[in-house]
């Protein structure tokens, strides 16, 4: 165990001693200084000009706004202006590595932290708010709360739909943070579009399941005609029947999601017995025979709404039209011919008619109403319920638009009670689209509102999911300590849910991820006294550049493209090893990029949309709106059966053109940089790729042509890729990259 935990502080050391090694210094902005204009940036070279060169601000690349000298570097105020964020900035020279300064620019009111909610009809709310020039005031739903010399605050909030903090610091700024308590629904928070290729698949599941079904089963066994004539009584018997094939169109009409539903069925056929009872003394006799209708026409309207929870689908104004009924027998009396033929003509007509009525509606409802109602999400250690409800149908362009309200919300209580999920701006929901920004034309197109997102984060917190202890068999080597023995592991513990605050102008990513008042803990076993103990406790804030992919379950999950910013607010008394702030720093920053990724991984809360017999293979994601209010993603709709067949395509990955497994196996790259970039491929378009590092958990699915990887330790590494093809077929036989990092 000492030695374990020896190796784990010799890395936080190791970090701190790097940092000296400087080539640039950052001469301006000042490292923790509070601007209230944006500042001009200027470096200088001690060690003359470096080569190569690169300046990150918040996580995107700024080299190229900076004027260069032998003797240092500068970027106007105004050349940085779109890369400024309101609050804590990160300003990194990437290359050569140094440390990141972070400076304030304020333009903004103070910030309100929750770490404490006591729920019941009153909340006693527990918390803190934070600004560079001084917290002025706070109200809560427009009740002033008192805060503490350090501006904390216990208080006393009626129970709403809504709470409100407004926060203004000592420059009259304002800040306003909105919750929703776990109860409300995002009314129109999501929308789907299926597209007329899309629809076409419905169309064919429509066609065979007539095709498949078995019209003798629905003959009656009674007899379909009983009638006395003047010369004899007759019964018909029909023995089978079958139909050829289907032939279905259904064309979207008007406004509201309906369509006109036409089609034909063909080739269909039926075998008879005719009872003739004679008078006496003539015998009775019997007349075998089949009877064919080459095809019959229908038409009608199929009417499509929201109601009850549930998709309503009926079909109405339905008409037939039968094509000449012919049967094989030349000697059939000519008195039985008219009421023979219209006794079967009805027949077909009631079995087409109840064929058409009873499946279409069936078949329609399943496929538009693609959120299941019985759905639950367990996850880790939790459970939530995602209840996505049709709201409204319109028909634009030739396909299907279905507004959708959500509730997600935990079923389980393992994590803390929050004060509601962080809720934005009440943004009209844009219209759904099934084309990516790159004009490729998917089945169907899906939107989420930034406010559903954060409320499943906020349901996967409460369910206790992100509650989490790592170790040896969750990640095999923790930023080099050797966990094997299974002696050392972390655990986390969030006092309030995640929130992502979309972005749609990053160079990567979809948004910004704010995780605040984090514990994490650092654990030793004792073999002999069996008992773990804390020897590094700490309660941090994280903030980090994230974008979407999809998990394993089906669901939309986080996933961090760049270096996570970590301010440590609090080191536990109760650690049995006493390091100050900065090292506890450098030992985080030498842990998270490994570990960050496992924990968002787990909050997969936010489930896809479902059709019956298929699978929805999920091309792109990016932001949807002007306003950042919204994602979008396009997919196509993949048949069951055709995965089923389908192989799966080959997988390779390189650094720096370097291949260790692939088809080339080159063997291992060097990489003298902190961000190392493994270039995707596969044998086939549109594939979707995900990773594992040093054999962690798998990452999310993304269509993607390169893999970052931010702030790895020094040393050896091995990622492993995997491949999903379009088909939705694995590539089980992952390519393997491996590299050292100096």
């Amino acid at each position: 165990m000492r030695s374990d935990i020896s190796r784990f502080l010799m890395f936080a050391f190791m970090a701190l001693f790097l940092t000296a090694c400087k080539s640039v210094t950052v001469d301006n902005p000042v490292n923790g200084e509070v601007y209230t204009d944006i500042p001009d940036i200027q470096l200088s070279f001690p060690s003359g000009r470096p080569d190569p060169f690169e300046v990150s601000l918040n996580g995107q690349d700024i080299t190229s706004v900076f004027s260069v000298t032998d003797a240092g570097a500068s970027a106007t105020a105004a050349s940085i202006e779109s890369y400024i964020l309101s609050g804590e900035n990160l300003l990194k020279v990437v290359k050569p590595d140094t440390s990141v300064v972070s400076f304030i620019y304020d333009i903004s009111g103070p910030v309100v932290h929750v770490t404490s909610v006591t729920d019941g009809s009153t909340l006693t709310v527990v918390g803190y708010a934070e600004d560079p020039s001084g917290v002025a005031s706070l109200t809560a739903n427009g009740s002033t709360i008192t805060l503490a010399e350090d501006n904390s605050f216990t208080a006393s909030i009626a129970a709403a739909n809504y709470i409100e903090f407004v926060a203004q610091d000592s420059l009259g700024f304002t800040n306003t943070q909105k919750y929703a308590d776990e109860s409300v629904v995002m009314e129109e928070a999501m929308a789907l579009r299926i597209n007329r290729n899309g629809l076409d698949f419905m169309v064919a599941e429509i066609e065979t399941l007539l095709e498949g079904d078995d019209l003798g089963a629905l003959i009656p066994t009674d007899p379909i005609l009983d009638q006395n004539f003047i010369l004899a009584s007759v019964k018909v018997y029909v023995n089978d029947a079958a139909l050829g094939s289907a032939d279905v169109t259904m064309d979207v009409t008007g406004t509201g999601g309906n369509f006109d539903l036409s089609g034909k069925f063909n080739n269909l056929w039926a075998s008879y017995t005719v009872v003739i009872d004679w008078p006496w003394p003539l015998p009775n006799s019997n007349i075998d025979g089949t009877l064919t209708v080459d095809y019959v026409d229908f038409s009608g309207d199929v009417s499509v709404s929201a109601g009850n929870a549930a998709v309503n689908v009926g079909v109405n104004n339905l008409n037939l039209n039968l094509d000449t009924i012919r049967t094989d027998i030349e000697s059939f009396p000519d008195w039985l011919l008219i009421p023979f033929y219209e006794v079967f003509e009805g027949l077909f007509e009631w079995i087409l008619e109840g064929m058409l009525e009873g499946m279409i509606p069936d078949l329609v409802s399943d496929f538009l109403d693609t959120f299941s109602a019985d759905l639950e999400l367990v996850l880790g250690g939790g459970t939530i319920k995602p209840s996505i409800l049709p709201e409204s149908f319109a028909s634009p362009s030739n396909g299907i638009n279905i507004t959708l309200d959500s509730h997600i919300y935990a079923l389980t209580s393992n994590g803390p009670k929050n004060v509601g999920s962080a809720f934005g701006t009440d943004a009209t929901l844009p219209s759904p689209t099934s084309t990516t920004p790159a004009g490729d034309e998917k089945d169907v197109g899906v939107m989420i509102s930034e406010n559903a997102i954060n409320q499943a984060l906020m349901a996967a917190t409460e369910a206790g999911v992100l509650n989490i202890t790592l170790g040896a068999d969750d990640i095999p080597e923790l930023g080099g300590v050797d966990t094997s023995a299974g002696n050392v592991r972390m655990t986390f513990a969030p006092a309030a849910a995640p929130t992502i605050d979309l972005v749609s102008d990053l160079q990567e990513g979809l948004g910004i991820l704010e995780f605040n008042d984090f514990y994490i803990g650092f654990e030793s076993y004792n073999s002999t006294t069996e008992v773990w103990s804390l020897f590094v406790g700490a309660t941090m804030d994280i903030r980090v550049t994230a974008d979407l992919g999809v998990a394993e379950n089906n669901a939309i999950a986080i996933e961090v493209v760049g270096l996570p910013s970590i301010n440590v607010r609090d080191i536990d008394d109760s650690s049995t090893i006493a390091l100050n702030e900065s090292l506890v720093n450098s030992l985080l920053e030498e842990f998270m990029p490994i570990v960050l990724p496992t924990i968002l991984n787990t909050a997969a809360a936010i489930p896809l949309p479902t059709f019956a017999g298929y699978g929805f293979n999920v091309g792109d994601l990016w932001v949807a709106d002007a306003g950042a209010n919204f994602i979008a993603l396009a997919g196509n709709l993949i048949k069951v059966e055709a995965t089923a067949a389908a192989t799966a395509s080959r997988t390779y990955a390189s650094v720096g053109g370097v291949q260790a497994k692939g088809i080339f196996g080159l063997g291992s790259a060097v990489i003298e940089s902190d961000v190392v970039t493994i270039d995707v491929a596969g044998s086939e378009g549109g594939m979707a790729y995900r990773y594992s590092v040093d054999g962690a958990p798998f990452g999310l699915w993304k269509n993607r042509t390169e893999i970052n990887l931010y702030g790895l330790r020094t040393g050896d590494h091995e990622v492993t890729v995997c491949s999903r093809n379009a088909m939705m077929v694995v590539d089980t036989d992952c390519d393997v990259v491996t590299f050292t990092t100096n």
